[in-house]
């Protein structure tokens, strides 16, 4: 039996304090030439889109059961954009790009 994605088990997202830059890499590869900031971690609707190599504020971090997001805030565009990022996407200080689920973004669970 596969279990199912179950939204309910989301994290609850945590004050994050981080200045970094956006990747769209996935294990060492660049897989977003274009990385979609969502509403929320369901990703119901995008609030904006960047380019590899973005400086973004990192405001917010939640750990979900298939893939963690961070809330951004972008620091040199105008207007400024902010929204949801899938961790992978982000390079944090003192680590490396954070695949920490083994699930691909851009997949149908949260």
């Amino acid at each position: 039996m596969v279990a199912e994605y179950d939204p309910t088990l989301c994290g609850i997202p945590t004050p994050v304090d981080i200045t970094t830059t956006v990747t769209g890499e996935w294990q060492g590869q660049l897989i977003r030439p274009v990385i979609y900031l969502y509403d929320s971690h369901l990703r119901q609707a995008i609030t904006g889109q960047l380019y590899p190599g973005t400086r973004v504020h990192v405001e917010l971090s939640q750990a979900n059961p298939a893939l963690n997001y961070y809330f951004v805030r972008t620091i040199d565009l105008d207007p400024p954009q902010s929204g949801w990022i899938p961790a992978p996407f982000l390079t944090l200080p003192g680590k490396d790009t954070l695949p920490e689920k083994d699930t691909l973004p851009g997949n149908d669970q949260g």
